[in-house]
């Protein structure tokens, strides 16, 4: 009779499922929560927010959401963060396709979506990856988080020609004495602090949180020094290079004059509005050479002509040039003939006071649905959101503009992005960079705002000045330590006249001579830690 009355009640207790696999005390609802909240700390980091300092605990919630999670939900996760992170980034995307596109809002977002999404896979991946070979071993995982998010983030500069917009060590642009260090590593090292810091103070976070043990975890704390200590000796790194940088001796210094005429979009093609276009340029051109410059700067396609063509139009431009007795480049358009049939170039000029071009440079890196159709034939369907006849053909060549005190090159627009591209030009002679661009199609958006923020970071990787004239956006002067000089405001016509100090001929930086040699440092440790987990999972 015990035994049968004992068997009811010892089967009727519930049995509780095991709570070690979330021993932060996360259930789902919270993990999405926090993946989301990741997110949109993101869209606060970057331009035009300028909450910089949350970029040094924006991944923390991400981290906490996918502790202890299997790969593949933690990839769910991650990517979540990445979705509401770079939908809010990216958002002005909409205002191109619906205003100059002429697509209907709802597909426009659409298309928002796909790109957030695509962005969004890196992050899913850097969770997923994370959790799989960090292993059960945390402090593995801290090490391995920066070198992973470096990786990542080069693999999206260079896949399907890249799209390296919003890396995250573009947050820090502001701040100094943390982007010197980019003049060794690129704007990777600057992502490689940011997320190191991130995964540190995660580490020891933990340690205090409910269900966590009562003995604390030394390597944790370990971890945080390590992490305190590298990025102390960036910051000394930076601090002591803003102190030996000098603004230069009046005599080196190059005046130049960046002119913004803020052409309507709509306009800027009209063939009846052409010479009223061209007009407000020489306008803004007779005025600002009043203060002599040694460059007078128009943004890109500020003539909307054919210049090599349009001999009308061009001598327009080459007596205003011997008017001033200044030097003129010039943003414009030109046809090439390939095979039988003509081409577009995006293209800068310089015309010089004795009524000839002293060089010319076509855009060599096209913007995908812009400028150009990727894969075309897989889907005839999908058109350009730029206004304008066929596609433009890329350069092949890059330019370096005499000039009596600095060589110069150019960079049209989305060119400005590309880190490994810009620094080619240093490399080959220019001791200053000319980012000439149109951002009217961003509207009163962030995009002006981040564009200029990532340009920021070309001039610390090369130690040479960034000037940027643009049709509307903002036009501006970027020393080399990375510091915004004299920005003009969105959507105003005017211009600006000031003096830069151009780089020294042959004080090329580690970046400049190596490149990416960092970044890719991190890639192969990266693959050289997954190798010896697969290794120790397989012997296991």
């Amino acid at each position: 009779m015990t035994a049968q009355a004992s068997a009811p009640a010892e089967t009727s207790i519930p049995v509780s499922p095991p709570q070690a696999a979330v021993p932060s005390g996360l259930r789902l609802r919270h993990r999405l929560v926090a993946a989301a909240l990741s997110g949109v700390l993101l869209i606060l980091c970057f331009p035009k927010y300028d909450w910089e300092s949350l970029a040094w605990v924006v991944l923390i919630p991400m981290l906490a959401a996918v502790e202890d999670l299997s790969p593949r939900r933690a990839f769910w996760l991650g990517g979540l963060t990445g979705m509401v992170g770079y939908t809010g980034i990216l958002w002005w995307v909409t205002i191109t396709m619906t205003r100059y596109g002429n697509l209907p809002l709802f597909v426009a977002w659409a298309v928002l979506l796909m790109l957030a999404a695509y962005m969004s896979l890196y992050t899913g991946a850097f969770c997923a990856l994370l959790c799989r070979f960090g292993g059960n071993s945390r402090p593995l995982r801290f090490a391995l988080a920066p070198f992973l998010w470096t990786a990542l983030e080069l693999l999206r500069t260079h896949f399907l020609t890249g799209f390296p917009w919003a890396a995250l060590g573009y947050t820090q642009y502001a701040t100094l004495p943390v982007i010197q260090i980019a003049d060794v590593t690129g704007v990777y090292g600057v992502s490689f602090l940011v997320v190191l810091a991130n995964a540190a103070l995660w580490g020891v976070l933990r340690e205090f949180l409910p269900g966590s043990p009562k003995e604390r975890n030394r390597s944790a704390w370990w971890a945080l020094a390590c992490a305190v200590i590298v990025v102390g000796s960036a910051l000394l790194y930076g601090r002591g290079r803003l102190q030996a940088s000098g603004e230069g001796s009046a005599e080196a210094s190059v005046k130049v004059a960046l002119l913004q005429g803020n052409i309507a979009q709509e306009l800027k093609w009209d063939e009846e509005y052409r010479r009223k276009s061209l007009e407000v340029y020489r306008k803004l051109t007779l005025k600002y050479a009043q203060e002599k410059p040694d460059l007078i700067v128009w943004p890109e396609t500020a003539a909307p002509f054919f210049f090599l063509r349009d001999k009308a139009l061009q001598k327009t431009v080459l007596d205003l040039a011997a008017e001033v007795r200044t030097p003129l480049l010039v943003g414009a358009p030109s046809v090439a003939i390939r095979g039988q049939k003509y081409r577009l170039r995006n293209s800068a000029f310089q015309v010089t006071p004795e009524k000839r071009m002293d060089g010319q440079y076509h855009k060599m890196h096209l913007v995908p649905y812009g400028e150009y159709v990727p894969l075309k034939r897989l889907f005839p369907f999908i058109r350009k959101v730029a206004t304008g006849i066929g596609d433009f053909l890329p350069g092949s060549r890059r330019t370096v503009f005499p000039h009596a005190k600095a060589p110069f090159s150019v960079l049209i627009c989305y060119e400005v992005i590309f880190p490994g591209e810009v620094r080619r030009f240093v490399r080959g002679g220019a001791r200053m960079l000319v980012n000439i661009t149109n951002d009217a199609w961003f509207g009163r958006s962030a995009a002006p705002y981040q564009h200029m923020a990532i340009a920021a970071l070309r001039a610390v990787e090369n130690r040479v000045p960034l000037i940027r004239a643009a049709n509307t956006g903002i036009s501006g002067v970027v020393d080399a330590t990375g510091r915004i000089r004299k920005a003009t405001d969105l959507f105003v016509r005017t211009g600006v006249v000031t003096s830069v100090v151009p780089g020294r001929p042959g004080g090329l930086t580690f970046y400049t001579r190596y490149g990416d040699v960092f970044a890719y440092l991190c890639a192969a440790l990266t693959l050289l830690i997954f190798g010896f987990n697969w290794r120790a999972t397989r012997g296991r």
